[in-house]
């Protein structure tokens, strides 16, 4: 049981790549390079990144060192290694187990769980086991299980579990975790790379350790500029249209039903307007040369941002770029929706006899405008492009 005092972590690792074999199922695949030194005798020359480790077996003793740094930086002590049954994650745990002991001079045991293999499901390749929690939540059934003895003899006030798993698993694991309030709703976790999760009640996604290429900084960048010019267009549109809407006689509607809904469409494109300028200066602070990013104490980071140091910066320009994009930029959209469909009920309040359809005018419009404003919201939530991770 988790003391009022102790802060609990868990450490999600994507298992290291693997040697893939035409004449073994995939459960049997082992480690790529696993029969390689950790450390190559000459520099890795990949032609995509060449100052990424080589993939497999290094590039884990890599990332497992720096975990082991950062470990020792925050005071957290890994109490236990769990792994799902494939042998390429058996292998993983037992190179993160190899380092934390070497570093840390106490060992750490490997448990297989069944709850991390892989298993087939009838929406989904792969799917993760959950224990039902309270008020219909669901949380890993390993998170509260005690540690071994090895792992209880080195707690401390800061504890961690160590996972090592397989995708989308360990992106549902987070989501569990976090109450289902996983940053940008992605785990953008390759081969040997880890997320650290502070579990509790102050749940949050603290930092990754990852190797990602430079040139993902790159396409990151052109994202980036590319929702910032989609909004730069879409201010000088509102900017546009709302004033060519003050120039009408509207204006002259006097009854009390019309000054509200005037009142009410003016102030959702004033809304729209400043949310749409918040996110040209976000976008605008984002496209800030990495070299000249300005830090920030652990207390003023809100609970979406990940610590950098140890996140590399395209981590943090994933997870900035598309929290602008879902808290500015969406509701300037949203605003300026509903300021649209209340002036078109204006303009067709001057047209519609009183009695439309044998309801009121009020209530045709009033459905029309919902009808036009959700129905293509709901169209694209069923419709849009589904994308997915590989194992």
């Amino acid at each position: 049981m988790q003391s009022n005092d102790e802060e609990r972590y868990v450490l999600l690792v994507r298992h290291a790549a693997r040697e893939r074999r035409w004449d073994r199922s995939e459960s049997e695949h082992d480690m790529l390079n696993w029969c390689a030194p950790a450390v190559p005798s000459s520099p890795p020359t990949l032609s995509d990144a060449p100052r990424r480790p080589l993939e497999g077996k290094p590039l884990t003793y890599s990332l497992a060192g720096q975990l082991a740094d950062q470990l020792a930086t925050d005071g957290v002590r890994v109490q236990a290694i769990y792994t799902s049954r494939h042998r390429v994650a058996q292998q993983t745990g037992q190179v993160f187990s190899e380092v934390l002991a070497a570093r840390f001079g106490s060992p750490v045991d490997c448990s297989l769980l069944d709850e991390l293999t892989p298993q087939p499901s009838d929406t989904d390749s792969r799917t993760v086991n959950a224990a039902p929690g309270p008020k219909g939540e669901s949380k890993p059934p390993w998170l509260d299980r005690p540690p071994t003895a090895a792992g209880a003899a080195g707690a401390n006030r800061k504890s961690a579990l160590l996972v090592v798993g397989h995708q989308p698993q360990l992106t549902e694991i987070a989501k569990q975790l976090l109450g289902g309030k996983l940053p940008a709703g992605a785990l953008p976790l390759a081969n040997s790379e880890i997320a650290c999760i502070r579990a509790g009640c102050a749940s949050r996604l603290c930092w990754l350790l990852t190797e990602k290429p430079a040139d993902l900084r790159s396409e990151l960048e052109r994202k980036i500029q590319s929702k910032l010019d989609v909004a730069k267009f879409f201010l000088a549109a509102i900017t546009l249209n709302f004033g060519l809407f003050l120039e009408t006689d509207l204006w002259g509607k006097t009854d009390l039903l019309g000054a509200l809904l005037w009142t009410a469409a003016l102030l959702s494109a004033l809304a729209s307007f400043g949310l749409t300028v918040a996110t040209l200066y976000s976008y605008d602070r984002l496209a800030m040369p990495r070299a000249f990013w300005g830090g920030a104490r652990t207390d003023e980071r809100g609970p979406w941002t990940i610590a950098r140091p140890p996140s590399q910066d395209q981590i943090v320009l994933f997870y900035e770029m598309t929290r602008v994009w879902r808290e500015f930029f969406t509701p300037a959209m949203v605003t300026a929706g509903l300021a649209l469909a209340l002036l078109v009920i204006l303009f067709a309040a001057k047209t519609l006899p009183a009695d439309a359809l044998g309801l009121p005018a009020g209530v045709v419009l009033a459905l029309l405008a919902g009808a036009a404003a959700i129905a293509p919201a709901i169209w694209y939530a069923r419709r849009k492009p589904r994308l997915g991770v590989d194992d």
